[in-house]
C-alpha cells in the first residue's frame, strides 16, 4: 500500500480540483522502503515515483539538476510504467502516474541538488499544477583496482579502495574461495584508512569484495575483484660446493617452464650471463638463479613496495674456498618416498660424523615440516612433514648446521612420488 507524503490539487476539467499524490519507495531488491521521499539519492540505484490524480490524466516528468534540466539523462534516466499487481513485474503501459528513475554513475560527486517535477495533462488538455521534489544526489565510489592476478603462494596487496575517507568505519571485507568453495569473513576490525587486504596464501581462485556505507548519505557501496593465482615457475640448483684452484662448475638447474632466466652473484645481476648455463670458477661467492614468468595485473609487490608484472622463483649456490670443506657431504638432490625399498628416504651418510648437525626441511613458502638433531640412519627425512603427513612432490629447501663452525649448508632436495 503506497504511503502520502505530499500532495498539491490540479485544475482538471469542470474545474474540479482532484488531490494528487506522491510517494517514493526503493523497488523490490533495493533495500529500504520509504516512507517519504527519500532526501537523498544514490548513483547506480533505482528509486522509485508516483502521483495518483486522475485516471484519465498523463503525466510527464522531468529532471533537473542544480537547477538545469538534465535532458540528456547525463544523472538519471526516467523509466515510465509501474509494478503490475500482485506479480511484482514492471509494466510499461500506464499513464505517466508511476516511474523508476535509475541514477547515473558520477564518480565520487556529492551534495548535488537534485528536483523531480510532475505535471498532470487532462484528455481536455487541461494543466494541473506541477508536483516537485527536490533531493541531494550522491555518487560515492569505491575502486579496488583492475589489477587481478596474484602468484601462487604468495599474499595479496590491493590498490587502494578509496581516495576519500568518508566511509568511517563501515568497511566490510568478505572472501570467496572459489577452488574450495568456502567462503569468510575477513578482518572485521579494518579501519577507513586502511586500505590493503592481506589475504592468506593463496593457491587457487578467490573473489575479494568490499562494502561501505557513507555516512553522510546513506548510500551503501561495493566492488568485488575476482583474483586468481598463477604459476610460478620451480627452480633447483645442486648443493653448495668447493672448488679449488682451475676447478670449473658448470650450473644446469633444474626448472620449469619460464619467460626469462636470470643469474646473480652476490646479489648482483650478471647481465651479460644469458640462458639457463653457467660455468663458475673458483672463489667464495654465492650464486643464485632466478625464474620469472610475466603476467599483467598482478597484485604483487617486490622490496620497494612497487607492482611488479612477473612471478619468480630463486635457489642459490654457495662457491666456497678450499679448505672451508673438510669432506665431500654428497647431499642427494632428489629421492623417491613411494615404499619400494629404494631411495625411500634422504639419506645423508657423511652427516655421521657431525653427531651435533641440525638438519631442518622447509616448503617453498618457508613452513618448517622436517627437523632433527643428529642425522643418522634412524631419523633420515622419509618425506613426511612434523605430524607424519605424507608431503606433495615438489621442492623443498633445506638448511644444515654442522656446529662446528663451519657456515650452513643451504639448497634443495626434490621428493619425487
Amino acid at each position: 500500500m503506497k504511503k502520502v507524503v505530499t500532495y498539491t490539487n490540479i485544475k482538471l476539467l469542470l474545474i474540479i480540483q482532484i488531490a494528487i499524490y506522491l510517494q517514493a519507495f526503493m523497488p523490490a531488491g533495493g533495500g529500504n522502503l520509504y516512507a517519504t521521499v527519500p532526501p537523498n539519492v544514490c548513483s547506480q540505484h533505482y528509486d522509485e515515483f508516483a502521483v495518483s490524480g486522475s485516471p484519465f490524466s498523463n503525466v510527464t516528468w522531468s529532471l533537473f539538476v542544480n537547477g538545469v534540466e538534465d535532458v540528456d539523462n547525463n544523472y538519471g534516466e526516467i523509466i515510465y510504467g509501474g509494478e503490475k499487481p500482485n506479480l511484482g513485474e514492471w509494466d510499461p503501459n500506464r499513464n505517466g502516474d508511476t516511474i523508476r528513475v535509475y541514477w547515473k554513475d558520477k564518480y565520487k560527486e556529492q551534495n548535488v541538488d537534485i528536483k523531480l517535477v510532475a505535471h498532470e495533462q487532462t484528455v481536455g488538455g487541461c494543466l494541473g499544477d506541477a508536483i516537485e521534489v527536490r533531493m541531494k544526489y550522491y555518487s560515492p565510489d569505491l575502486d579496488l583496482g583492475q589489477r587481478d592476478k596474484v602468484c601462487i603462494g604468495s599474499a595479496v596487496e590491493l590498490q587502494n579502495v578509496s581516495d576519500d575517507k568518508f566511509f568511517n568505519d563501515s568497511y566490510k571485507w568478505s572472501m570467496a574461495d572459489v577452488t574450495r568453495g568456502s567462503y569468510s569473513t575477513l578482518s572485521a576490525e579494518r579501519k577507513s584508512d586502511l586500505s590493503i587486504l592481506e589475504t592468506d596464501k593463496i593457491l587457487g581462485d578467490i573473489k575479494v569484495s568490499v562494502e561501505a556505507t557513507q555516512a553522510e548519505s546513506g548510500c551503501v557501496v561495493r566492488d568485488t575483484i575476482a583474483i586468481f593465482a598463477q604459476e610460478v615457475p620451480i627452480v633447483e640448483l645442486p648443493a653448495d660446493a668447493k672448488l679449488c684452484g682451475t676447478d670449473v662448475l658448470t650450473l644446469d638447474p633444474l626448472v620449469g617452464y619460464a619467460d626469462e632466466t636470470r643469474w646473480y652473484e652476490d646479489g648482483v645481476w650478471m647481465k651479460d650471463k644469458l640462458g639457463a648455463v653457467l660455468d663458475v670458477s673458483a672463489g667464495a661467492k654465492e650464486i643464485t638463479f632466478e625464474a620469472r614468468n610475466y603476467y599483467n595485473g598482478l597484485l604483487n609487490k617486490d622490496s620497494d613496495g612497487d607492482f611488479v608484472e612477473f612471478c619468480a622463483s630463486t635457489d642459490a649456490i654457495n662457491i666456497l674456498n678450499c679448505g672451508d670443506y673438510d669432506v665431500d657431504y654428497n647431499i642427494p638432490i632428489a629421492f623417491t618416498p613411494n615404499g619400494d625399498g629404494v631411495n625411500d628416504t634422504w639419506e645423508i651418510k657423511s652427516l655421521s660424523s657431525f653427531p651435533d648437525a641440525t638438519v631442518e626441511i622447509y616448503t617453498r613458502w618457508g613452513n618448517l615440516v622436517f627437523k632433527a638433531k643428529g642425522y643418522h640412519s634412524g631419523n633420515f627425512w622419509n618425506g613426511t612433514d612434523v605430524s607424519g603427513n605424507q608431503l606433495g612432490m615438489d621442492s623443498y629447501h633445506f638448511m644444515i648446521d654442522l656446529h662446528n663452525g663451519s657456515p650452513k649448508l643451504i639448497g634443495s632436495v626434490t621428493l619425487v612420488r
